[in-house]
């Protein structure tokens, strides 16, 4: 893989990818990462492509394939394969996701406002109570945290209150300090077809409650240290883990952000006294249970397609194996968007990037890339539904 094409023209929606590494230091291999995105994940001048870590989540990647394990005397990772038989690859994640914005190009419905004349800038209309400006959001279904672009008046203050879908999801008023500013409003779940509403009001006479748009950035993971959750059998380790102190013992906490299903990724430290296991249960029910594995190293476990609502029980419980005290690090919740298809799209260029490591240390990641064959356009449009061609001119001298 040295930054050339695999394949011109490939024709499988989820075909294998097959390497071999030649390791200048021959030791064996005992685990290697790929990545699979429609843009490489960052720019590159050489075959080889260095990581800032082994977790980083870049723009674009759309599947994700580990294979974290050991295999002493016998280099079975120096060759390797990846297909559709691993459940990562067969899964979109949430990093293919956009910040969606709203502003008057997109919005559907004025009621009370206007457009000023700098064609950016909504305004209320001379003398209303109140504005509404509605927007259809067409991005896709997820958690967004929205940051609202509005404009402070001098010696005037103005409430603005975002509703989606008819429920209010929090309001704000402006300071009466003159300027362009932002709020963040909290994370909500916005679906795909959702109604967004900006209502601007004024608080003091005269507001005029103006903004110019309203950005959707997608919230990607949230995480939560273990040194934060409900010890009992558990404590602090003091290195950034949880450890037990006897036998067994739990983490538990609420699960505090939005109804729905999430990736867990469950870092985890294992040690060379033994190999404990843990369980993970939502609400008294097991989703998820494994075995350290031997050796002192950081790993990963991704318990995927959990459900979960706001306020759930989620529980860790760790059993002790000689000296190893089953470790525990984080959790990261990853919304999922998942279709249950994750092929990949005619036309596009796909970039496959892949390191190895020996145990020891990671190799650096080294990239190539392949055409899927057929068209794009026949991936994208939908004639059953229409679609709609979009161009911009303008004059030259």
């Amino acid at each position: 893989m040295d930054n050339s094409p695999l394949a011109t023209n490939v024709i499988s929606q989820a075909p294998s990818i097959w390497w071999k590494y030649d390791d200048p230091d021959r030791q064996t291999q005992q685990a290697y990462q790929v990545l699979i995105g429609t843009s490489p994940p960052i720019p590159t001048s050489s075959a080889n492509v260095k990581y800032a870590s082994s977790s980083s989540r870049t723009s674009g990647i759309v599947a994700v394939c580990s294979d974290l394990r050991e295999d002493t005397g016998r280099d079975v990772l120096d060759t390797g394969i990846v297909n559709d038989q691993y459940p990562w690859y067969q899964r979109q994640l949430v990093d293919s996701r956009q910040a969606v914005n709203l502003g008057p190009a997109q919005s559907t419905r004025y009621t009370g406002y206007y457009l000023d004349k700098d064609l950016q800038t909504t305004l209320l209309q001379p003398q209303a109570s109140k504005g509404e400006a509605v927007f259809l959001f067409q991005g896709s279904t997820g958690i967004y945290e929205p940051t609202l672009e509005y404009v402070s008046e001098a010696k005037k203050k103005s409430t603005y209150r975002l509703v989606v879908d008819g429920v209010s999801i929090d309001q704000f008023t402006s300071d009466g300090v003159e300027g362009v500013k932002t709020k963040t409003f909290p994370q909500t779940k916005i679906q795909n077809g959702s109604l967004v509403m900006i209502v601007g009001s004024p608080a003091e006479k005269n507001g005029l409650a103006p903004f110019r748009k309203l950005t959707c950035d997608p919230v990607l993971s949230f995480e939560t240290l273990a040194t934060q959750m409900q010890l009992a059998g558990y404590v602090d380790a003091g290195d950034g883990t949880i450890r037990l102190v006897g036998d067994s013992g739990i983490a538990q906490l609420r699960f505090p952000y939005s109804t729905g299903k999430y990736e867990v990724d469950v870092y985890y430290v294992t040690e060379s006294s033994g190999t404990p296991s843990a369980e993970i249960q939502v609400n008294g029910t097991s989703v998820y249970s494994w075995t350290f594995e031997s050796g002192a190293q950081e790993r990963m476990r991704l318990v995927s397609e959990v459900d979960f609502e706001t306020g759930d029980v989620l529980k860790i419980i760790g059993q002790r194996d000689d000296g190893a005290s089953a470790k525990i690090e984080k959790l990261v919740f990853k919304p999922s968007t998942a279709s249950g298809d994750a092929a990949l799209r005619d036309g596009r260029v796909y970039y496959v990037t892949v390191r190895v490591s020996d145990g020891m240390e990671w190799s650096d990641w080294y990239v190539s890339y392949f055409t899927m064959g057929g068209s794009a356009w026949y991936s994208d449009v939908d004639n059953d539904t229409g679609w709609t061609i979009e161009f911009t001119a303008r004059l030259t001298s």
